[in-house]
């Protein structure tokens, strides 16, 4: 039956659904709530590779990211994180961009609700400190020295061999450290070479960031400190008469020699020049009145025993002298 004013039933009906509908739909917004932005702006993980693909973990503290570099491994200037922040934090710079391996590097965190915290990147390298057992360098009777660029072998453990990230040191009676030429390195020793003369009281090696130390009393010198004959004085054959001065040149500290003799090429007997004068290059010599006639091919010079070397007598062949009345 229709009434006039309710209509039929079945318009009665879905107004009745639309109201419950309206019920329900004020009721739900009327109990939603609104939750606040997360105000978290923390790094939670932050992770790196080092030169082997291995992964390195920070140590996050006092808003210090704390990296320890492992030894023995260059340090690289780039590193390229993986970070992981709060909820909804954001990152600047981002997981995963490339920064600088240094403490003037910072990440900041960026909450939900605008709040930031900024950390600084704080590398450590993890390194072992190296050492010097002994320095190996010629010796005679306890005075150590050597010539410049000649080889100095410092021994020892934990040298890092890459290239630049040891250095050694020889360090005067000035207290100045001069540098050494590394000219071959492993883990346990260096040859080193120096071009600068002087006397020396310590070695030092600084390597993988740590230094050591160790007490070594040398001389480096200029040039070889004994008497030698580079070449003969004679270029070619030569005659001298018995009574004649002459000179010869042509050596290195010669002023060290207290004797010039030469050898009979036929007889072998040597015989002694008279030495008028000794030079740093050469000498002033004579041919004794007595001296026996013949050729003669080899020259001996004596010079007596220093602080860095025995005394002795050295030898070298020369084009024939020969001595006439």
């Amino acid at each position: 039956m229709k009434n006039k004013y309710l209509g039929t039933t079945s318009s009665r009906t879905s107004l009745h659904y639309i109201l419950i509908l309206c019920l329900l739909l004020f009721t739900f917004s009327a109990c939603k709530k609104e939750y606040p932005s997360l105000p978290y702006s923390e790094i939670i993980n932050f992770t790196i590779k080092d030169n082997t693909g291995a992964s390195i973990k920070a140590a996050i503290e006092n808003n210090e990211i704390t990296l320890y570099w492992p030894p023995s491994q260059e340090v690289p200037e780039n590193i390229s994180p993986v970070i992981t922040v709060s909820d909804k934090a954001t990152i600047q710079p981002a997981s995963g961009a490339t920064v600088k391996f240094n403490e003037n590097t910072t990440f900041t965190v960026t909450a939900e609700d605008g709040k930031t915290t900024t950390y600084k990147l704080k590398p450590v390298v993890n390194s072992t400190r190296p050492y010097i057992s002994s320095v190996s360098i010629l010796d005679y009777n306890g005075y150590f020295y050597t010539e410049i660029n000649s080889t100095i072998t410092v021994n020892g453990d934990y040298f890092n061999t890459n290239a630049g990230l040891t250095k050694i040191y020889f360090i005067n009676n000035d207290n100045a450290e001069i540098p050494a030429t590394i000219s071959s390195i492993t883990p346990i020793r260096a040859d080193v070479t120096t071009e600068t003369p002087g006397l020396y009281q310590k070695v030092k090696i600084v390597s993988n960031d740590r230094s050591f130390t160790i007490d070594k009393t040398f001389e480096v010198l200029a040039k070889s400190p004994a008497p030698r004959l580079a070449t003969a004085p004679v270029a070619t054959a030569v005659t001298l008469k018995r009574g004649q001065e002459f000179t010869w040149s042509g050596g290195e500290n010669m002023e060290k020699v207290t004797l010039v003799q030469i050898r009979n090429s036929v007889t072998r007997v040597i015989v002694s020049l008279t030495l008028l004068e000794a030079k740093t290059t050469g000498w002033s010599l004579k041919v004794p009145a007595d001296f026996p006639v013949g050729t003669y091919s080899l020259i001996l010079y004596t010079y007596p025993e220093s602080k860095y070397y025995a005394g002795g007598r050295a030898t070298i062949s020369t084009p024939l002298i020969t001595i006439t009345e």
